[in-house]
């Protein structure tokens, strides 16, 4: 990880090198290593796209015999995907993350969130319902899913429903900034314009230097 950090290029080479000598050493697992070594130092150049491509090649390789490690490649696929401006290839390798990894709330998650920024209502609240069925009273991922959900409802016109959510994400992280980002929202929808520069306005002052903060003064300014 140190040799990605320091030297992406290199990293990046010695992967390659790897593969090569792994795949004539007849190797199994450990060609697949090596793919992720370069797909991470791809990563480490911010080369979203050819990163996840990279991670879709392993998760399908790998499927067969390593479900534990093609879950993971799926799901670091998909955030990349997300990263390069594609979500319906980050939901696609979502989906084969949660097959891989069914109980794993966090996939359901962030699949539904890759669902909710490539259109698909629907598909999203059905990702994120399925990993609210799976946490138990107090776990902090509720807060994930109650989020996601108020993003979905107030991208379909549902303000009642999205207040709601947004609240009940704030009820397990008081004041926070990204939480209170989106209630502001919810409520300009609303027509609570007062209530909305009030949420921005703390956003601003908790967090002004982090991307919510960023938002919020924008908001605030009238851009949309």
């Amino acid at each position: 990880m140190a040799t990605i950090a320091r030297d992406p290029e290199a990293a990046m080479r010695a992967g390659q090198a790897w593969v090569t000598e792994t795949a004539t050493l007849g190797l199994d697992r450990a060609p697949l290593l090596a793919r992720a070594c370069i797909a991470r130092a791809r990563a480490a150049k911010q080369e979203w796209a050819p990163a996840a491509s990279g991670y879709d090649e392993i998760s399908i390789a790998a499927a067969p015999t390593e479900p534990s490690l093609a879950a993971g490649a799926a799901r670091a696929a998909g955030r990349l995907w997300l990263l390069a401006g594609d979500p319906t290839r980050s939901a696609r390798a979502f989906a084969l993350a949660t097959r891989l990894a069914a109980q794993d709330v966090d996939i359901h998650v962030d699949r539904g969130l890759a669902m909710l920024a490539a259109g698909n209502y629907i598909g999203a609240v059905d990702a994120l319902n399925q990993a609210a069925s799976m946490i138990e009273p107090g776990d902090l991922a509720a807060y994930d899913v109650r989020l996601g959900r108020a993003m979905v409802y107030r991208r379909i016109g549902d303000a009642g429903t999205a207040l709601t959510e947004a609240e009940g994400a704030l009820s397990v992280r008081p004041n926070d900034p990204p939480a209170l980002l989106e209630r502001g929202r919810i409520r300009a929808l609303a027509g609570d314009r007062a209530g909305a520069r009030a949420d921005w306005q703390l956003v601003v002052l908790l967090a002004p230097a982090t991307a919510a903060g960023v938002d919020a003064q924008r908001l605030l300014a009238g851009q949309p």
